[in-house]
């Protein structure tokens, strides 16, 4: 497989789309499958630096939590449904393209 063509291929997933093809080899699918589980490896990375906080202090002294559980349940609330989130966008992501 030519770099032209792995390039178009990664080009095409980044932009929301499969490539445009009646049928692919056994190694153009291979490099399909990987570039696609890349880019959600790095949807899933920034997701990730989204949810931290970098000042936890300043976090807890800003939020009105009566008990810690309280507070652990909110940020795994939040972690819950920033990654559902997160699923959802992957999974619609190339939704138009089927």
């Amino acid at each position: 497989m030519k770099e032209e063509q792995k390039q178009k291929y990664v080009d095409d997933i980044v932009s929301g789309s499969l490539p445009d093809q009646e049928s692919f080899t056994k190694e153009e699918m291979n490099y399909i499958a990987m570039s696609i589980l890349a880019w959600c490896a790095e949807q899933i990375d920034h997701t990730w630096l989204e949810m931290k906080h970098d000042d936890i202090d300043n976090l807890v002294a800003n939020c009105e939590y009566k008990t810690p559980n309280e507070a652990i349940q909110d940020v795994e609330q939040g972690m819950e449904d920033e990654m559902l989130g997160l699923r959802d966008f992957i999974m619609d992501y190339f939704s138009p393209s089927l």
